[in-house]
């Protein structure tokens, strides 16, 4: 239990940076970070019609097809069942594990406070509502805005609403456009 709180510290016990930011270890983030990643992706391969929408037409290998019926069943269930079995899957985890490392610290920030927003208990594998909020981020964007952002400006900086929803916004329509036709693309 101990390991637990020194992975999701509190925001009074973290180390303050030289300009009076709070400062957390990068290698705690990716761990948050890696939910809502996760989350992302598990929702894109959820959807309907993959291939047509992603442009490719050939035949995954078996793992990457398997890792994509169980991400549609996921979606198809709501999100209610399947959870746990697609945070442990081994090409997921790896494939995230490669999208962080091309993530700034404060993009990392961002994805771990989000992951946070939705459930702080890192074993607690991909929150329901997390991977919801990723199906439908239009419905909840800016509750989920503010709740960011408050938590957001104590360990970083002062910013304005405004100004960090557009940042947030623009984050997710990157890493969602890497992870549709970039870089990232799982689907191969």
């Amino acid at each position: 239990m101990h390991q637990l709180s020194l992975l999701n510290p509190p925001p009074s016990t973290f180390n303050m940076a030289k300009d009076g930011t709070n400062m957390i270890p990068e290698a705690v983030l990716k761990i948050s970070a890696q939910n809502s990643l996760m989350a992302l992706q598990i929702w894109w391969l959820g959807t309907l019609d993959l291939v047509s929408a992603s442009g490719r037409q050939h035949k995954p290998d078996p793992g990457i097809e398997s890792l994509v019926m169980d991400c549609q069943i996921l979606r198809k269930n709501e999100y209610s069942k399947g959870r746990k079995g697609l945070a442990q899957n081994v090409i997921l985890k790896r494939h995230v594990q490669a999208m962080m490392e091309d993530l700034t610290y404060d993009s990392l920030l961002i994805f771990a406070i989000l992951t946070w927003h939705f459930n702080a208990d890192i074993r607690v594998p991909l929150p329901r509502q997390l991977l919801r909020f990723f199906d439908k981020p239009s419905e909840i964007l800016d509750d989920v805005c503010i709740g960011i952002h408050r938590t957001y400006t104590t360990m970083a900086k002062s910013e304005s609403v405004k100004s960090f929803r557009g940042r947030f916004v623009e984050l997710l329509g990157l890493v969602e456009l890497f992870v549709v036709k970039g870089k990232w693309v799982l689907y191969i």
